[in-house]
């Protein structure tokens, strides 16, 4: 069995088809092999994985973004209403990177532009602002779509929202940084311990010396 790229036109929330972001902003796929057709039962398989990736873009509870070889967005999927609050068609004529958190901006824009040149999947997590107002931790993965020749063409970027997640592992890190420096502390404490321990003469020394400071002053009687 073999397997075939697929070169799809992108497809905005709602099934349609839009192309106004100039140049063919395009999903890859993988196909298995089927006996070769020509005229009217190519167009009828090619309507058919079309249709199917409508739906799979359609259904998924992830942002699912394409990107043109300049950078150019098509509306993501309506997943992006219950991540972030944007309506897709809005969001896509929005500019994008003004939405992340400033600390993320530029390890963002590097990421995305090896992605676009033709680089290997990445993974990451960055901050976006939610139309609400407030922060949201998305993770996603993105990877670059190449033509028929292998050449860069864009790339596909899927997204969720992990804030919850987020939360948990920064309140578990900051748990082992506490345990941990509580840890340091009691060390530190037994050590101090153990060495006043093997070295009694200290605090003997310490009270022979006060009781001759003690013996130094002349004692005076009242008459």
């Amino acid at each position: 069995m073999r397997f075939a790229h697929v070169r799809v036109p992108p497809v905005p929330d709602g099934g349609r088809t839009d192309r106004r972001a100039g140049g063919s902003a395009s999903a890859g796929g993988l196909a298995m092999d089927a006996p070769q057709r020509t005229g009217k039962g190519a167009d009828e398989a090619l309507a058919e994985g079309e249709a199917m990736l409508r739906a799979i873009f359609a259904a998924s509870p992830d942002i699912i973004t394409l990107v043109g070889p300049a950078g150019q967005r098509t509306p993501p999927n309506r997943a992006i209403r219950n991540i972030l609050g944007y309506d897709p068609e809005t969001f896509a004529g929005m500019d994008g990177i003004s939405l992340v958190h400033p600390d993320d901006r530029d390890r963002i824009t590097e990421v995305f532009r090896s992605v676009l040149e033709g680089g290997p999947p990445v993974e990451l997590r960055y901050r976006v602002l939610h139309a609400a107002g407030h922060w949201v931790v998305l993770e996603s993965r993105a990877q670059a779509v190449t033509d028929g020749e292998g050449r860069p063409s864009g790339a596909v970027a899927i997204s969720r929202d992990v804030t919850e997640r987020a939360k948990l592992e920064e309140a578990v890190f900051q748990a082992r940084d506490e345990a941990e420096a509580a840890n340091r502390a009691k060390s530190e404490f037994l050590s101090r311990m153990s060495h006043e321990l093997r070295t009694p003469s200290t605090p003997s020394w310490g009270s022979a010396s006060c009781w001759r400071w003690r013996a130094s002053i002349p004692i005076t009687r009242s008459a």
